[in-house]
């Protein structure tokens, strides 16, 4: 039986390197430069929660305002309120930045300065229907977004429904 060489249904592969031919060139990939080119500087969560930690350890309980202004608050206040007011562990807020800066950066993007249930419903609707975003992966967004929204006192009936 004679192969073809460009046809790739014909050819049995029983080692992932025994065919060259159809993998096309190598190449070095600078996702992260593109990126970053693209968006522009990408803050660091775990620059974010070295400074909780530090802060933690000199800020006292009664130092923490009850709620914060969206729109000056920063992730590391929001941080700040989520350990001393929401009584989160480090990891979770961890975790929850981590999710609010991919919604952040997202294509259908989640503004947290502005807040809103339509926007948080079209960027679900978006994840849902494009990328088959798991109903696990949702709800940890879902949960990011209610630490900011306990902390700018934000949460009422319409978040509910």
């Amino acid at each position: 039986m004679k192969y073809s060489k460009n046809n790739l249904n014909e050819i049995i592969d029983s080692s992932s390197t025994q065919n060259f031919e159809c993998g096309g060139e190598l190449k070095e990939w600078n996702f992260s430069k593109q990126i970053s080119q693209k968006i522009g500087f990408l803050p660091n969560i775990g620059i974010i929660m070295e400074a909780l930690s530090s802060k933690l350890k000199t800020i006292n309980r009664t130092d923490v305002p009850i709620f914060l202004d969206p729109k000056t608050a920063s992730f590391l206040d929001v941080a700040v309120h989520a350990k001393f007011r929401q009584y989160l562990s480090e990891g979770t807020i961890e975790k929850h930045l981590r999710y609010a800066r991919f919604m952040e950066l997202h294509p259908m993007p989640v503004d947290f300065r502005n807040l809103s249930p339509e926007m948080f419903l079209r960027h679900v609707d978006y994840r849902i229907e494009y990328e088959n975003a798991t109903p696990n992966a949702l709800k940890h967004e879902k949960r990011a977004v209610m630490m900011f929204l306990r902390a700018f006192r934000q949460y009422n009936k319409d978040w509910k429904e």
